[in-house]
């Protein structure tokens, strides 16, 4: 894979498209929160205890490792989008996303709605921190190099 060279700038239309993917990701999130509290606690069967204390520990540990991916490694998510600035949004807005879907299972399997909250936060944190801009295009260009 070649090294990106000199970044061209965005469109405005460019970065219109990449603000739009992004606040459907974030309202996917507001979505996973609203399906949590419809369905909330009622469904059955509950994962038992033990079971489900082991489960939020590891889906906790994935957590922090997206979080980790988008907010520390950056330059490792910018090597593997072959140049392309939109791909790196894209990919860093996935993983942030995938951080409300693991509070949803976990709800849905019995944690409570601290545990659902924590996750959902924390996305939409993510979520909320990452725009897409000329200033952050910039600073990918600087990390795809």
């Amino acid at each position: 894979m070649a090294p990106a060279t000199a970044q061209a700038p965005l469109s405005p239309a460019e970065l219109k498209v990449l603000a739009i993917l992004r606040y459907a990701m974030i309202a996917a999130v507001l979505f996973y929160a609203l399906v949590g509290l419809i369905l909330g606690t009622s469904l059955e069967p509950r994962m038992p205890g033990d079971l489900l204390h082991w489960l939020v520990i590891f889906l906790s540990v994935m957590a922090g490792i997206h979080v980790l991916t988008v907010v520390l490694l950056r330059q490792l998510i910018a090597g593997l989008t072959g140049g392309s600035y939109k791909i790196y949004c894209i990919l860093r807005w996935a993983l942030a996303e995938t951080v409300a879907i693991y509070g949803l299972v976990l709800h849905i399997l019995g944690a409570g709605w601290t545990v659902f909250g924590v996750f959902l936060i924390l996305s939409l944190g993510l979520l909320w921190i990452m725009p897409s801009s000329e200033a952050d295009h910039r600073s990918y260009a600087d990390l795809a190099e």
